[in-house]
């Protein structure tokens, strides 16, 4: 067997053997020495807030991540254990941790399921901030997550649906925030000097509601579908890219992000495949949306001769234009790596075929192939994922061999950076294995690089948006 392939399922099979004293759940941060919790948090690494990590607890908006690579490697290699270990958890969640006052799920970049309490957890503790239990969704929760968990407790996924909704405020003109009590029906968040209504949220949202309507038909989450839809259509400004919230602050420009924007337009592209049997007109005017925003990500001043990515066009202190590392990613998701926003131009390509989206891709594919990790900075191990996850793809799409030749050479150099122990570390130099660093990524990489030089493809994954 490929080292690369042996060492993910080693680690793997680590994860389900420390997840075995938590009803299946997986613990956040581990010790990669003992596969224990610390007692303590360990400190952040550069660019980490301790107000986004889940600990002590379970992150599943972190871990479908993982579940997903785990049901397809029983689907490439015939091993059941990995699909039975993934059924485990998601049935222990759809049943036991859901049942929140709201209807929302404990997860996501706020919230998480505490393993030691046995009830929702809050992660604003953590940085020593009084303040409520929050939802924030942060990732896309992939249609085959809600096709598990509506077989495991639909009627949860029916209340996350309508709990969603508390996302927006009772007043107008309407306007959402990203954030929303997770425990309390009242008092719903009020308005503050500027919005926080990032376009890539109601993306997010768009695609779960649809998920319901086309197994429900139900008008009320056709309506929830419909006002986000048009919620920043209507704030547009033709042929630009979205700004990060629709009311900036006092003293601040708009802040225009083609992060946030090519964020929404995949969501509306996928979205629009779910709802086209139920709903045809409603998928083709997502289609027309998503793709009039992927035209403005297109025009914007990227840098791509360098491979690199204008995820923000100004700065909200200098006003200039924020371009996306090869490595060295830190909070924000205009700091994502640039190989992120490659993989969403690749998504968007295998939905509507527009060939300068893989011509970006492509680009950018070329200088992170040869751009070598930075000495001295913690590079967290999602970025190894999307390197990886970039260069896979490439090759899926194109069949041209060069791609999977940088891929093969980069999981011989990040193995023995990441994944020299039993479990992945959560950066360089970590001594943690850290779900909020989404090393789920890596592993998809790592047996997606091996399993297509045998000619089989587990396929991407394109949640982080």
């Amino acid at each position: 067997m490929n080292v690369s392939l042996a060492r993910t399922i080693a680690a793997l099979d680590r994860l389900v053997e420390c997840a075995q004293s938590f009803n299946g759940l997986f613990p956040s941060v581990l010790e990669i020495d003992t596969g224990k919790m610390p007692f303590i948090l360990p400190p952040a690494i550069d660019g980490q807030r301790d107000c986004d990590r889940s600990f002590p607890g379970s992150n599943l908006m972190h871990d479908h991540i993982v579940l997903g690579l785990m049901y397809d490697l029983t689907g490439a290699t015939g091993e059941p254990r990995f699909a039975e270990a993934a059924d485990r958890y998601l049935q222990w969640f759809a049943i036991h941790c859901t049942d929140t006052p709201t209807g929302l799920f404990p997860w996501g970049e706020h919230a998480f399921w505490s393993l030691y309490e046995g009830r929702p957890g809050s992660s604003y503790p953590l940085a020593r901030v009084a303040t409520m239990a929050t939802h924030d969704h942060l990732h896309q929760a992939p249609v085959w997550l809600w096709e598990k968990l509506w077989a495991f407790n639909h009627l949860a996924v029916d209340r996350f649906c309508l709990g969603l909704t508390r996302h927006y405020f009772d007043m107008d003109p309407p306007e959402y925030n990203r954030h929303t009590n997770l425990l309390q029906h009242y008092m719903k968040r009020v308005r503050n000097d500027g919005s926080c209504d990032f376009p890539r949220h109601g993306g997010l949202w768009m695609l779960d509601w649809c998920f319901t309507y086309a197994r429900t038909g139900s008008p009320t989450f056709r309506q929830y579908i419909g006002r986000t839809l048009d919620y920043w259509w209507d704030k547009r400004t033709p042929g630009q890219v979205l700004p990060l919230a629709s009311r900036p602050k006092p003293a601040q420009g708009p802040m225009p992000q083609a992060a946030q924007t090519i964020s929404l337009a995949v969501s509306l592209l996928e979205s629009a495949v779910l709802v086209e049997p139920r709903d045809p007109e409603l998928a083709a005017t997502m289609r027309q949306r998503g793709n009039a925003y992927l035209d403005a990500v297109l025009a914007a001043p990227h840098d791509l001769d360098h491979g690199r990515f204008a995820g923000r066009l100004a700065d909200s202190r200098s006003g200039e234009a924020v371009y996306s590392p090869s490595w060295g990613s830190r909070y924000g998701t205009s700091n994502s790596p640039s190989a992120c926003f490659a993989l969403l131009a690749l998504c968007a390509y295998r939905l509507n075929h527009d060939a300068r989206l893989l011509d970006m891709a492509e680009r950018i594919g070329r200088c992170c192939a040869v751009d070598e990790i930075p000495a001295g900075v913690a590079v967290p191990v999602k970025d190894a994922g999307m390197q990886l996850g970039l260069l896979t793809d490439l090759y899926s799409i194109t069949g041209d061999r060069q791609w999977l030749d940088h891929a093969e050479r980069w999981s011989r150099v990040l193995l023995p950076i990441f994944l020299d122990r039993d479990l992945p570390r959560a950066a360089i130099g970590s001594g943690i294995y850290e779900s909020q660093c989404l090393p789920g990524y890596f592993l998809r990489g790592l047996a997606r690089t091996a399993l297509l030089a045998e000619g089989k493809d587990i396929g991407p994954d394109y949640t982080l948006r």
